[in-house]
């Protein structure tokens, strides 16, 4: 089977698309996403433990909502939070706190002390399909994740 010279242009154009189409995740967003986490972390005498950083976000995805979500790593120990406002995308770098209770604020030995830790903050978008209240995704578009200290 042959292609004629003029439906040459239309079907490279045509597979072009297909490619682009087919390389890029359904409903992912393409503007710039930044987060950061700050290198030191709160303990409070209760027990529990403030992370924070800063991020900057675009509009996201219409199918989907951000949320910022900070973790802390030490000796085996992992404690997952979130920042206490939604993130607010419209372009303006702004800061964000989000603070946990520790296993020993619960009451269980161990878990996340005063000393060194590592810190990670993920700026995520949350994507709901259909008429479901329930996430069908959550992508991380923006990670940070660095050294630091676990202070009283």
């Amino acid at each position: 089977m042959s292609i004629r010279r003029t439906r040459m242009p239309l079907t490279v154009l045509a597979a072009l698309a297909a490619a682009t189409a087919f390389a890029t995740p359904a409903g992912a967003t393409v503007y710039e996403q930044e987060i950061s986490v700050h290198p030191y972390a709160q303990l409070a005498a209760d027990g529990t433990i403030t992370l924070s950083g800063s991020y900057k976000c675009s509009t996201a995805s219409p199918s989907g909502a951000m949320q910022i979500s900070a973790t802390v790593v030490q000796e085996g120990t992992r404690l997952t939070t979130t920042a206490e406002e939604s993130p607010v995308c419209d372009g303006t770098e702004r800061e964000w706190r989000g603070t946990a209770g520790t296993p020993q604020s619960l009451g269980i030995p161990g878990g996340i002390h005063e000393g060194e830790a590592l810190f990670e903050a993920r700026l995520q978008e949350i994507g709901f399909s259909g008429a479901s209240l329930l996430p069908s995704s959550v992508d991380a578009v923006a990670v940070d994740s660095r050294p630091g200290r676990v202070g009283g």
